[in-house]
């Protein structure tokens, strides 16, 4: 990804384009964070299951919250 990152940057270093660059830039920060969102949710899934399948008691919602 960094690569394409840099020919991005390297074929978009003129001043007339650096709107498209933005936005090609702002596209894949929101691409990460989905990602991101998606990968946690995945991970708390698994962790769910395995839980389940161990018989190990998982916090609750309420003991997270007074936990914080």
């Amino acid at each position: 990804m960094e690569t394409l990152n840099y020919n991005i940057k390297t074929w978009l270093s003129t001043s007339e384009n650096k709107e498209l660059q933005n936005q090609i830039m702002k596209e894949e920060k929101e691409y990460i964070e989905k990602k991101e969102i998606l990968d946690a949710i995945r991970d708390g899934l698994l962790e769910i299951k395995e839980a389940r399948s161990s018989g190990r008691k998982l916090m609750t919602a309420e003991e997270l919250l007074n936990e914080l």
